[in-house]
Order: structure tokens, then C-alpha cells, then sequence
């Protein structure tokens, strides 16, 4: 097993520099489903069903066994106006670039993607018997009938139309994979495994129970040591991890007893770990984005506190040195008034005299 993880991370960096980057952490449930995928898919006719909650991984890990596999991955796209003239439109690139390219052709599907029921019917159709009735036009399978002639006639196919198609619908089993990634939440997957057998009998199930210890710790771990450096946390790798994983444990038994008591189910997938994970990074670095701002903040208060008192002490010192000054105006003053009360009380009594005169006259 650790002989084969350095070879799957060079494989992943492979696929990830020619497609859309995914980050797969290799431990060892990871490498059990894909081992079973790329048995599946290396045997002819070898269709899957992976059972796991959303955010297990089912996904990823078939594309990833698609590509070292040298098997190209064909997915739909769901938009707002999705309908099932488009689904059938898909489907019949799909078969034709199995039997008219001869490429194969792992068909990705999960159960997010059905926008109508009639869309398990067709995929219940193609697994047991590899076509959809009245899927292709007449004209439609008499362009397939010319392309397919002379590679039917090296075959040793009689040329016939039906024989023709017939060589056609062979051709598009042999290269098709359909990869189905179903969640068992709730009571549609067992609808649809009564209403659409084939999807059971068709396929080899790989079930995706929930993430063990180990796992938890390995992904946590991975993701830490990412932002060590960033967030400086590189000597607490360990203990962050084992708290994540205590957390998540916790978060599960909890559920547990919340369904015991209340009858209601909290589901906890390892999306929610991962975002777990995730929201305390974030959070670590917002802290560590604020706790320097706010110690600059109390920095410059302490700086411009110490350049008052400094501004104080110097005014203390000033008035001071300015003592005997003031005391010895204040004395002044104090004589001025003294003065200018005498000389008020001398005016009065000029004032009283020269109005008595001015009454005698």
C-alpha cells in the first residue's frame, strides 16, 4: 500500500495538468474503491453503482480510475432548461463515439442529474440491453448502417441493416461503461432499484460507507499542512488534526442520539468534514488577518499616550520655571487693583463735590 501511493499521486498530478485540478488524498478505503473501479472498468461490459452519501468521493475517484485507465469520461450538463429531447441528444453522441469513434467511454451519472425518471429507464435500458427503443432516427440508423458497412463486413456481419445495427448496438456495449454514483439517503434509491432493476443486476455495486479514523485524519492532516506555513501551524499538524476528527466523531454520535429521541436524522457526510476543515482555516486566518491590525491599533494608542505624558511632564516643567514669574505678576496685579481702587474712591469724591457746587451755583 505505500509502494502505491507515490504512484497514484504521479498519476494524479498527470490528470490533473489536462483536466480540471482535484485534490484526492490516498488513503487506504480510497484506494480499496479504486482498485474495484479500474476492475470494472478494464472488464468489457463493466458497468458500476457507487453507494455513498454526497461528498464520498464516488465522483472523483471514477474519473480519476477512467484516466489511468486511458478511458475518456463522458458527463451531461444539467441547466434550468434541460430536457429530455437534450438527454436523448447526449445519449446518442455517447453511442456514437463508441461504436462510430471507437473510443471507450465511461458514462458518469448520478443522481443529481435526473431531472426525469424516464432518464433511469433509458440508462435501465442501455445496461440490459444496450440500446433505447426508438432512440435513433430512420435516417439517423441508415447514416450509422453506411459508416458502420465495411467495418461490419471485415467482421463478418451479414449485410443487413438489422444485422448492421444489431453489429452497432454490439460495438457500443463492448465500449460502454455506465458508472452510476447514487446516494442511499432517503426512500428514491429503493424506488428506483424496484422500478429499474437493471441498474442492480447490470452493474457490480461498490458501496462507500462512511470515512474511518484514519481517513479522517489523513485529510485533515493533508489540508493543515497545506496553510502550515501561511498560518503558522506547523508544529500543531497532529493536534489539529485529532481535533478534528474527535469533533466530527462527536457530531456523529450526537446524531445518533438526536435520532433516538427525536425520531429526526442529521446526516453528517464528509462534506461536512471538509467544510469543517475548512471554516476553521478560514477563521484561523481571518484572526490572524485582525490580531496584527488590532495590535498596531493599541500600538499607535500606547505611542501617542507616552508622547503626551512627555508633552505633560515638559508643561509641568515649563510652569515651573515660570513660577516666580506668575507669582510676582500676581503681586502687580494685586498692587494695580490696590491703586485703582484709591483712585476710584478719590474720583467719587470729586464727583460728590463738584456736584455739590453745581447746587450751591
Amino acid at each position: 500500500m505505500q509502494e502505491l501511493i507515490p504512484r497514484l499521486q504521479d498519476l494524479l498530478a498527470v490528470y490533473n495538468m489536462q483536466n480540471s485540478p482535484m485534490d484526492l488524498v490516498f488513503f487506504s478505503d480510497c484506494i480499496q474503491h479504486l482498485g474495484r473501479i479500474a476492475r470494472i472498468l478494464r472488464q468489457q461490459r463493466g458497468n458500476a453503482m457507487l453507494v455513498g452519501v454526497g461528498g464520498s468521493g464516488r465522483r472523483s475517484m471514477a474519473m480519476f480510475a477512467a484516466s489511468f485507465n486511458r478511458i475518456h469520461t463522458f458527463q451531461i450538463e444539467i441547466t434550468k432548461s434541460y430536457s429530455e429531447k437534450d438527454w436523448h441528444e447526449n445519449i446518442r453522441e455517447l453511442l456514437r463515439k463508441c461504436a462510430l469513434e471507437e473510443e471507450t467511454t465511461q458514462f458518469l451519472f448520478s443522481d443529481t442529474q435526473i431531472v426525469q425518471e424516464s432518464f433511469l429507464e433509458d440508462i435501465n435500458n442501455l445496461l440490459n440491453s444496450g440500446e433505447i427503443p426508438n432512440l435513433f432516427l430512420p435516417e439517423e440508423k441508415v447514416a450509422i448502417n453506411d459508416e458502420l458497412a465495411d467495418r461490419a463486413k471485415a467482421a463478418g456481419v451479414p449485410q443487413t441493416r438489422e444485422a448492421i445495427y444489431a453489429y452497432f448496438v454490439q460495438l457500443c456495449r463492448e465500449r460502454l461503461h455506465i458508472v452510476l454514483a447514487f446516494s442511499p439517503v432517503g426512500d428514491s434509491f429503493r424506488d428506483r432499484c424496484r422500478q429499474f432493476p437493471s441498474i442492480i443486476n447490470c452493474a457490480t455495486i461498490d458501496w462507500y460507507n462512511a470515512w474511518p479514523g484514519d481517513a479522517l485524519y489523513s485529510v485533515a492532516f493533508r489540508k493543515y499542512e497545506e496553510k502550515a506555513d501561511e498560518l503558522d501551524i506547523r508544529n500543531d499538524l497532529e493536534v489539529l488534526s485529532h481535533a478534528s476528527v474527535n469533533l466530527h466523531m462527536k457530531v456523529i454520535d450526537e446524531s445518533v442520539n438526536f435520532y433516538e429521541e427525536l425520531r429526526r436524522k442529521n446526516y453528517v457526510t464528509p462534506t461536512s468534514y471538509l467544510a469543517l476543515v475548512k471554516v476553521f482555516l478560514t477563521e484561523l486566518k481571518n484572526q490572524r488577518d485582525k490580531i496584527p491590525v488590532q495590535i498596531k491599533k493599541y500600538s499607535d494608542g500606547l505611542t501617542r499616550l507616552e508622547q503626551t505624558n512627555i508633552i505633560v511632564e515638559q508643561l509641568k516643567k515649563n510652569l515651573e520655571t515660570l513660577q516666580p514669574e506668575i507669582e510676582e505678576s500676581e503681586r502687580a496685579t494685586q498692587q494695580m487693583v490696590v491703586e485703582l481702587q484709591e483712585k476710584d474712591k478719590i474720583a467719587k469724591e470729586k464727583e460728590k463735590q463738584v456736584a455739590g457746587e453745581a447746587q450751591e451755583a
